[in-house]
């Protein structure tokens, strides 16, 4: 059986008066304190013709705490969304890219994250919410003396397109054409993430964590015009039965002392504010015991009959809060504001006593001989001013010493800053000139890291495990439930698509960010270790064993990333990419036609290595056989000599002659077949 409005928006109204934050409660006071702080409005305590000096810790502290957290923001993507198997390691690297891309580009997620982290720290919780962005916009084209046929083609093409619709309208049939007119609406969606001013919200008291699944009651308050409320199609008769919100006193006891000086009035009805709320409360609007998730907006100062403008039922809540302080088991953290207030009250009051003391001591009291002493002189303490006497001057007037607090008050105020350290954290410290010399080399970066940013380290760590872990999950899920078409981003140098209705529920997250200066610088230098091992291993020989090209990149990226450097892809080619891919096997085709000219090269010089080694040897043979013919020669020459001699006869010396010629010949000849 369905809850009656009359009955829901009592429901609501008990809800809201019990909610923490709520009007004047604990949580609203901290709250409009901890901003008076942080403004440096006047304390309340103030005494005329005293010092009215006020210190500035929470503020200061606020500041260098968020000049440590910034740069864990910065480089390339801050969370990723794990895979479920080795098969769906690219999509959820995708799914990463993708959303990283709507949180940091498309919706400024810099400033929304830095608007988050200062509500966090100042006032215990940063929020942000995802929500769809719906936009509606009407064209119209006309056309004169057209072919039917042509104007229902361009029809055609116009629905055809993501978002669109067209339609002909106001036909006039001229005979054979026709004139005629397109409407064409456009539809747009788009997922939209941004910071929550804590100050406007409310949730069930003593909620026992950070993350809002399970949250029974949570709402957001809004001050819309009647007109932007209209816009929306909402009930004009509930709409305009509100009443106006302009007391600006109620407002700022309310605890909203951002917009205290706001002037809500306006000059006609249609422009006139009024106090509603988004919430978010489960209730069994079905009847089967089982309570659902609602969203409802809710006018607070209208009859309950008329106070409920929007009721559906809704799958998750798309709010994400952090804190720097967790309190176990609670919702609500502890911010800077919590630990300082204490330090920067003693500060401001030995700052005040010592700046008196200094002005006490600069206009110093007298006692004077009314009878001796011109009462004039004596009041007025302009430097170096006359008191006129009658009489000895030591005797008519007599100084009254001033105790000199300064030294006391200096060591006071001193170990208020050690307090304040122990507290939060060095990080005011840090950033002071001597703090920042004191970071110039890697070497002291690591010592300070331990003694130093241990605090700082510990909040950002906090912070991104909460709050930015959160966001980039309800911005998934968001994506998931509310796009019907692909989306493009561009991530890694290149535009990818995808659809976010076939994406998987993710809630395996690898939060990236969250490191302090010194960790990065740590960090860097790790990397940089882990750069120079994969070159060695790469160049050893173990490509594809041990090291790959995509590990290489990754590794390049991280490093880049810990160094500062935004877009890091713009100066590296991921090897996935079609154009590294291409260049790739360009490089292997050239390598492999390198290799084989090389071989034929190689395959020559062998063949000319074993012909030069032939004509060697036949001019080595051709050497040996002169040198036979030779030896024979000169030994047939030498018998002959000595034949002559011993009185051979004529036609012996003849015979041996024609012996000799004939073996010569023989000699040659076989020399010359050698060497050819």
């Amino acid at each position: 059986m369905a809850v009656k409005d009359k009955v829901l928006a009592r429901w609501i109204q008990t809800q809201l008066e019990s909610s923490d934050g709520y009007e004047t409660d604990e949580l609203a006071a901290m709250r409009k304190n901890a901003l008076d702080s942080y403004y440096g409005r006047a304390r309340g305590d103030e005494v005329l013709g005293r010092s009215d000096a006020q210190s500035n810790d929470v503020a200061d502290m606020v500041e260098a705490i968020v000049s440590q957290l910034l740069p864990s923001l910065q480089g390339g993507s801050i969370v990723e969304f794990e895979a479920d198997g080795d098969e769906d390691v690219d999509q959820a690297q995708l799914e990463s890219d993708i959303v990283n891309a709507v949180v940091i580009d498309h919706n400024n997620g810099y400033t929304m994250f830095q608007e988050s982290l200062r509500d966090a720290l100042l006032l215990r919780n940063g929020w942000t919410k995802a929500y769809l962005d719906k936009k509606i916009k009407v064209d119209s084209q006309s056309f004169e003396d057209q072919p039917a046929e042509a104007l229902a083609g361009i029809v055609m093409q116009f629905n055809q397109m993501p978002g669109t619709v067209a339609e002909l309208r106001n036909i006039k049939d001229n005979g054979d054409n026709i004139d005629a007119s397109i409407k064409i609406t456009r539809t747009t969606k788009e997922v939209k993430v941004v910071s929550v001013d804590p100050t406007l919200m409310r949730w069930t008291r003593n909620y026992d964590s950070l993350f809002l699944d399970e949250i029974p009651f949570l709402a957001e308050r809004w001050f819309p015009t009647r007109t932007e409320l209209l816009q929306r199609g909402y009930t004009k008769s509930k709409v305009m039965a509100a009443k106006a919100f302009t007391d600006n006193v109620d407002l700022d006891n309310r605890g909203r002392a951002r917009t205290s000086q706001q002037d809500y009035s306006a000059q006609e009805p249609s422009m006139d504010r009024v106090d509603a709320y988004w919430c978010f409360y489960a209730y069994d609007s079905d009847g089967d015991g089982i309570a659902e998730s609602h969203r409802i907006l809710y006018l607070a100062d209208s009859k309950a009959e008329n106070a409920i403008l929007e009721n559906e039922v809704v799958t998750f809540i798309p709010y994400a809060t952090g804190t720097p302080f967790l309190q176990p088991h609670q919702l609500n953290g502890l911010g800077v504001w919590d630990k300082l207030h204490h330090v920067e009250d003693i500060k401001t009051d030995a700052t005040r006593q010592w700046l008196d003391n200094l002005k006490a001591a600069n206009n110093a009291r007298i006692a004077i001989n009314i009878r001796t002493v011109d009462g004039d002189d004596a009041v007025n303490s302009r430097p170096g001013g006359v008191i006129r006497v009658d009489g000895p001057p030591g005797n008519e007037v007599l100084p009254i010493p001033v105790v000199d607090v300064g030294p006391s008050a200096l060591a006071l105020l001193e170990y208020q800053d050690k307090v304040r350290t122990e507290r939060v954290g060095a990080s005011v410290d840090l950033n002071t000139g001597s703090g920042q010399l004191s970071r110039a080399s890697e070497a002291s970066v690591d010592r300070q890291l331990g003694a130093r940013e241990q605090m700082a380290a510990m909040m950002s760590r906090t912070l991104a495990e909460t709050l930015i872990r959160q966001t980039y999950v309800l911005t998934h899920r968001g994506m998931r439930e509310w796009l019907d078409d692909e989306v493009s981003a561009r991530v890694r140098g290149e535009f990818a698509k995808s659809n976010p209705k076939q994406w998987p529920e993710r809630q395996r997250v690898k939060v990236k960010s969250g490191l302090s200066v010194g960790e990065r610088n740590a960090r860097r230098n790790s990397m940089e270790g882990v750069l120079a091992l994969v070159e060695k291993l790469s160049l050893a020989g173990f490509d594809n064993v041990l090291v790959s090209t995509e590990g290489y990149y990754s590794a390049v990226l991280d490093w880049a990333r810990a160094s500062q450097i935004d877009n890091a892809e713009r100066y590296f080619l991921n090897p996935q990419t079609d154009e590294s891919k291409k260049a790739a096997n360009d490089k292997a085709e050239k390598a492999e036609k390198d290799l084989s000219i090389q071989m034929q090269i190689a395959a020559q010089a062998a063949t000319a290595e074993q012909q030069a080694q032939a004509l060697a040897n036949a001019i080595k043979k051709y050497e040996s056989d002169l040198d036979d013919a030779y030896n024979y020669w000169k030994s047939t020459l030498d018998a002959e000599v000595k034949m002559v001699i011993a009185g051979t006869t004529s036609a012996q010396a003849e015979q041996l002659q024609l012996v000799g010629e004939i073996a010569s010949n023989d000699a040659t000849e076989r020399t010359s077949e050698g060497a050819t």
